[in-house]
């Protein structure tokens, strides 16, 4: 990544790219799935989350229609991320990049 802080570009339009940073983008979670299958009949609830997410499916793809679901993956912060994998036992972390936090 160069030094530069214009090393991104703003776009604007309907067309998805990948690498694509998508700030606020709302995400669907569907709430009551701990129980699978679900039974007939099973109410569920949608939440609306938003999310900066980053488009991860190949531009070609997206370009020429050949998928039906677009992937993106969450974006964080590097100190969220680093306090996650701590929280989460990952012990590496704690004498590794996140103590540069």
């Amino acid at each position: 990544m160069p030094d530069s802080p214009d090393w991104y570009e703003v776009t604007q339009g309907s067309e998805l790219l990948q690498g694509d940073l998508l700030r606020q983008c709302p995400i669907p979670r569907v709430r009551g799935l701990e129980h699978w299958p679900l039974r007939a009949g099973q109410p569920l609830e949608v939440d609306i989350d938003q999310e900066d997410v980053v488009v991860m499916s190949q531009s070609c793809d997206l370009a020429n229609d050949k998928i039906q679901d677009v992937v993106l993956a969450q974006v964080l912060d590097w100190t969220v991320a680093c306090r996650a994998l701590i929280q989460q036992g990952n012990t590496a972390q704690q004498e590794g990049p996140c103590d540069k936090t």
